[in-house]
């Protein structure tokens, strides 16, 4: 290939791709946690500590920039009282980019090894993975779920913390894992995944890092829930992936209604006894937690 106007050739060639070691054998749905890179739908933890090493840098670089922002308006002002020889001085000495580069790389690099290792633990169990779309756009809370759910792990912060870049590097690690080593991601519909109840299907309130039922009146992790809800997906005649999120959230009322009213025509018999007895910090045992499912 030769690119015009630098009289430089470029030679492609194909290479054969190492073959990665073999994949498990289990069908498991992830989510996409902060504090570790995914959860799945067991409850195992894949790359433990990939909070840290994105809160580390962010953190330092976002009170970095907020310094560099007063120093500009120095060398603003200077230039505008005519003062050329400080503004370049400023620049040169204070507004330089090298050293914020190196940084970054280093911090890249950090991060793409903790995804690489979180997804090859992932593969290490599984040989298909349901998961939602990494590539959607992360929404900002609206003012009213900022006002009903408080402060929550993935918060405006933790929502900038977990950028696109980096989202995007775990969807590429995901692709690129499973095809050396001949496992299947499957893409699911993300709506809603991490507010339903995976046991009941009804739509759940998050509190930090708890799932609240007001149904069934258990209290469960919301990772782990968000990750069995995305494998529950795979076969979810009504929500394909291309399903709108307000026609998904229509669906997941009407689960809610027809559960409930499931509810009160059974006398609300459905493990009372054990759903009162449940812990506020701690989940139900899946065999009693089931028999309302």
């Amino acid at each position: 290939i030769v690119k015009p106007g630098s009289g430089e050739i470029e030679v492609h060639h194909t290479i054969e791709a190492p073959q990665g070691k073999p994949c498990g054998t289990k069908t498991i749905g992830i989510d996409k946690g902060y504090t570790e890179v995914f959860v799945d739908s067991d409850g195992q933890d894949h790359g433990a500590g990939f909070g840290k090493i994105l809160s580390a840098q962010t953190d330092k670089r976002n009170l970095k920039y907020q310094k560099r922002n007063k120093i500009k308006a120095v060398a603003d002002k200077a230039a505008q009282n005519n003062d050329p020889a400080k503004y370049d001085r400023i620049y040169k000495n204070n507004l330089g980019r090298k050293k914020l580069d190196r940084q970054k790389n280093v911090h890249t690099q950090a991060v793409k090894t903790a995804v690489y290792e979180g997804v090859h633990s992932v593969f290490d169990k599984a040989k298909e993975v349901a998961a939602e779309d990494l590539t959607a756009v992360i929404n900002s809370p609206s003012k009213k779920e900022a006002k009903t759910q408080g402060k929550r792990v993935r918060g405006p912060q933790e929502r900038r913390r977990l950028s696109g870049w980096v989202k995007g590097m775990m969807a590429e690690a995901l692709e690129n894992v499973s095809h050396r080593r001949g496992s299947t991601v499957r893409l699911v519909n993300a709506a809603y995944t991490s507010q339903v109840h995976s046991q009941c299907g009804c739509l759940s309130r998050r509190v930090g890092d708890s799932l609240h039922c007001d149904v069934c009146g258990v209290v469960v992790r919301s990772d782990r829930e968000a990750a069995r809800v995305t494998l529950s997906r795979l076969h979810d005649h009504e929500i394909g992936r291309w399903t709108p999120y307000r026609e998904v959230r229509a669906i997941l009322e009407k689960r809610t209604s027809r559960y409930r009213l499931g509810l009160l025509n059974q006398g609300s018999s459905c493990t009372t006894d054990i759903v009162s007895a449940a812990s506020t910090e701690c989940e139900l045992p899946d065999s009693s937690v089931g028999n309302c499912g």
